[in-house]
Order: C-alpha cells, then structure tokens, then sequence
C-alpha cells in the first residue's frame, strides 16, 4: 500500500482522448519542430506538430515527420520532401532556411486513418494540404499556390487561427 496524501481527482483534468481524428479537413498549424536522426541513422528527418485550430477538434494535436534525406532509400527522402514542399505551398511560403518558419501559419490539412499494426493502435496521418488564405498580394507565391483557394467554412464568431 502506498500512501497518495490527501489526493483529489476533483483538482485534476480527465485525461485527454487519444483516439484518432476522424478523416477530414482541418484548419491547423505547427506549433514545434526540430530535425533528428531516423532511428536506423540513415538519414535526417523533420518533426513537425501540428494543433488543429478550429471545430469539435480545436487544441488536438496530429504528428507528421518528413524524410529530407536517406542514405539507404532515396525514394523515402524524395517523398518526404515532396510532402514537406506541398505543406510549404499550402502556407504560402518559397525557400525555407529553418523550421520555425513554417510555425503559426495557418493551412488545411486532410487527415486519414492509418488502422492498427503490431502493438501500435490507429493514428491520424497527413495526406494533402491547402492553403486557408489566399496568397499575401506581392508575394511572389508559387504558381502552384495562385491556383483557387479552399474557403474555410465560417464558424460562429472568428476562428481561433483568425484572431
């Protein structure tokens, strides 16, 4: 037996729901990144956070890493790149020179549901982005990004990402 003082559940949070995202659009935006090592040390990697900004799931948190570069498989580099080059055009952004310039930029992303594997449950994964503004005027954005906007539907009041 072990003695817990005088603890009260009342003063505590009920733990958080880790159950995937429905599949969908979300507005949402990196709040943290950093680049590491993958676990074989084959290669680098950025890992990217991103909260969703508005609807039932505004504060929840969804995980993208992106391959930059991979010694043993070139085609895990060039896709991740591909993905981290389709997150950057969503966001409106050229030539990015360190991470944190991709945070509190607001885009949409469209999640799906990778099922279950080994001791892992189901998780959300990233599968295409979208800008969530149109592009700044005189930007120079990429002809990819000039292209029509999907417009965010309103919500009541301003959204958070809005404010």
């Amino acid at each position: 037996m072990a003695n817990l003082g005088n603890f009260d559940p009342n003063a505590h949070e009920e733990m958080r729901n880790f159950d995937p995202i429905p599949a969908g659009e979300y507005v949402a935006h990196v709040v943290s990144s950093e680049v590491k090592s993958n676990s074989a040390g084959t290669g680098e990697l950025l890992k990217l956070e991103w909260d969703i900004l508005d609807g039932d799931y505004t504060g929840r948190k969804v995980f993208a890493n992106y391959n930059l570069s991979h010694s043993t498989s070139p085609k895990a580099a060039e896709i991740g790149q591909q993905q981290l080059a389709a997150a950057c055009r969503a966001m409106h952004l050229g030539a990015v020179q360190d991470s944190e310039q991709l945070h509190a930029i607001p885009c949409i992303i469209k999640l799906k549901i990778r099922p279950a594997k080994g001791d892992y449950g189901p998780s959300n994964d990233i599968s295409a982005y979208k800008p969530a503004t149109a592009p700044p005027v005189g930007a120079g954005a990429p002809a990819a990004a000039a292209a029509p906007t999907t417009t965010v539907p309103a919500s009541a009041g301003k959204p958070v990402w809005a404010q």
